[in-house]
């Protein structure tokens, strides 16, 4: 999906006017905005970084929603066309966690890890969504293929180990298997 169109549809369902982008020398200007204003690339790390703080944060996750959206409609204007895969996962997340809708969720950030196959973030983000999708095979094989690609393994191990957790719960057991028999009759059984 074309990251512009999205950008310009989150700025008409909040009712912003976002205007055409103008190619002007160096900058890219706002045909309303003065020319003292251009949309650069260090507007939208800033807005993705507060909004990164301000999701470690309980209770701030709408304005960490604002925050990506804001990066990630800076980051369109800048580079005439998609935004970086990074921007585009996190808001996935946020819009599917805050914002109650998980299929477009799901949409940006399977998109962006298939754009960005190599970053392990994308991957954690993708394997979160997929599990609150409860599509348990697919968050698994987000969460194996991040853990490949990452530095610091230890959440990704993390997040393995409470979806195997969760999947035990859900398959039921059948009484009188050796695997549900007490220990000390398999010691009897001689097994």
């Amino acid at each position: 999906m074309n990251t512009k169109a999205v950008a310009l549809s989150l700025a008409s369902i909040r009712g912003v006017a976002v205007p055409s982008p103008v190619r002007d020398g160096a900058t890219l200007r706002s045909a309303r905005c003065p020319a003292r204003f251009s949309v650069t690339s260090r507007a939208a790390r800033s807005s993705f970084r507060k909004g990164l703080r301000a999701s470690r944060i309980r209770g701030r996750e709408r304005e960490a929603l604002v925050y990506f959206e804001s990066a990630l409609i800076l980051d369109v204007l800048h580079r005439h066309g998609d935004a970086l895969p990074r921007y585009r996962s996190y808001y996935g997340l946020a819009l599917a966690l805050v914002g109650d809708r998980l299929a477009k969720g799901l949409e940006l950030c399977r998109d962006s890890c298939r754009q960005s196959g190599y970053d392990a973030e994308l991957f954690l983000n993708l394997g979160r969504l997929e599990k609150k999708a409860k599509n348990l095979r697919e968050a698994r094989r987000a969460f194996t293929r991040g853990y490949h690609l990452a530095d610091s393994k230890e959440i990704f191990e993390e997040h393995l180990r409470r979806l195997d957790s969760g999947i035990r719960k859900v398959i039921p057991v059948r009484f009188g298997t050796p695997d549900t028999q007490p220990r000390s009759r398999q010691i009897a059984a001689g097994r």
